[in-house]
């Protein structure tokens, strides 16, 4: 049974010749049974297909649009017509704002001492490296935590970049695979009735 399935299945891609032929196969019968209308079959036929193949290339590009952009042909024919230049008026903005700008630093206080004797001066250097070595570790430490944190924002923006690019794939693959058999459809269906118009 999964056989048959899958053969079903292989057979259902080809969707738009396996709909084309049963089409084909309904005008020669019109045209048998019919022989006195041969031409306004047709002429029936040809403005009929033309239709259907034009209307379902445009529900193709329309659902592709909607894929992407998050829009029908419709809304952008809308938008298009709305910004006619003879009907719009145009628009004046009076904005005001206050710009305010800041910015923080650390400032350190350093309590100065006036050493008199050699030993007095040599604890004195002595506690002013120990304070620089303080700072310096301090400083550092600071660093290292503004490191991480960009780290993890980086982080953060490569999963949503790569989770952008992944929907930007699925949407591709959608609007490759999905529309290109409703627009060959419609195509065969406007190339038969063009041959169908001709022969009329």
């Amino acid at each position: 049974m999964s056989s048959f399935l899958r053969l079903i299945k292989w057979f259902w891609k080809a969707w738009p010749v396996i709909v084309f032929v049963p089409l084909i196969c309904i005008h020669f019968v019109l045209l048998d049974n019919f022989p006195k209308d041969i031409v306004a079959i047709n002429k029936f036929i040809s403005l009929l297909t033309q239709l259907i193949g034009g209307l379902l290339i445009l529900y193709s590009i329309d659902s592709n649009i909607g894929i992407i952009k998050q829009k029908s042909l419709i809304a952008l024919l809308t938008t298009y017509l709305k910004e006619f230049p003879l009907f719009n008026k145009p628009i004046i903005l009076e904005v005001q704002g206050i710009s305010q700008a800041t910015s923080i630093c650390k400032a350190r206080i350093t309590v100065g001492r006036n050493p008199q004797s050699i030993e007095e001066k040599i604890q004195y250097l002595q506690d002013q490296i120990n304070e620089i070595r303080c700072c310096l570790e301090q400083d550092i430490k600071d660093i290292n935590e503004k490191i991480d944190r960009k780290s993890k924002e980086m982080g953060v923006q490569i999963q949503e970049t790569k989770s952008a690019l992944r929907n930007l794939e699925s949407k591709i693959d959608e609007v490759s695979a999905g529309g290109i058999k409703i627009q060959l459809f419609g195509v065969l269906l406007m190339v038969y009735g063009a041959i169908t118009n001709y022969v009329a």
